[in-house]
């Protein structure tokens, strides 16, 4: 009876042959998807995009961000016959917000004209772009208190900056540009149409280790 082969099928033959025909499905359809979820062209496009991505937004970009603290000194040329402004001291506290071109700055402020004692709260921001040498732009709505002044008397001021970055979380640079204040009682002299020129200082609080 040796070397004697039932005709009948073993009852675990056909399970046996539905394991092998399962495998044999599972293995071609792993060998159809790999080549399009690990296709090399399809990799080094990805990694192409994330590269460009990180070059966009490099670690020195996130070393601008942080809340800063600016100091203005500006003196003012009259407009139209207005009377001068003066020399003027000014304070803002806002966040610097750093991207791969340069940074946004929101802030608010205010400034202090001594002599024609003109108190001058501000909202508004800057945008700068570069790298070390920065140009930029500026705006502030203001709302000014001063004797002369109508009561309710709104305005705002806006120019060109040139900016110093080159320094670990401090800043530094010039501005010139307008202010515009609407002063609606045309009988007195007053201080709402100058050309300002000055400059500025910012100090960027945060850890060391955001530094550049």
């Amino acid at each position: 009876m040796w070397g004697f082969e039932s005709p009948l099928p073993h009852p675990l033959d056909a399970h046996v042959r539905t394991l092998r025909n399962d495998n044999g499905r599972l293995d071609r359809a792993r060998s159809d998807v790999a080549p399009r979820l690990f296709h090399p062209g399809r990799q080094a496009m990805r990694s192409l995009a994330i590269a460009a991505v990180v070059s966009l937004t490099p670690a020195s970009a996130f070393a601008k961000s942080g809340a800063r603290i600016g100091l203005d000194v500006e003196n003012g040329f009259p407009i139209d016959g207005a009377l001068s402004l003066g020399v003027g001291f000014g304070l803002k506290v806002g966040y610097s917000i750093g991207f791969g071109l340069g940074r946004a700055i929101p802030e608010l402020g205010c400034a202090y004209y001594p002599a024609q004692t003109v108190v001058a709260p501000k909202a508004g921001g800057a945008l700068f772009l570069g790298k070390g040498v920065e140009g930029g732009v500026y705006m502030h709505g203001i709302v000014p208190f001063a004797p002369t002044f109508t009561v309710g008397a709104t305005g705002f001021d806006a120019g060109a900056a040139l900016d110093f970055t080159f320094l670990p979380r401090v800043d530094f640079g010039f501005h010139f540009g307008g202010q515009w204040i609407g002063d609606t009682d045309e009988t007195i002299d007053s201080p709402d149409e100058e050309l300002v020129l000055g400059g500025h200082l910012g100090v960027r609080l945060g850890k060391a280790s955001d530094e550049d």
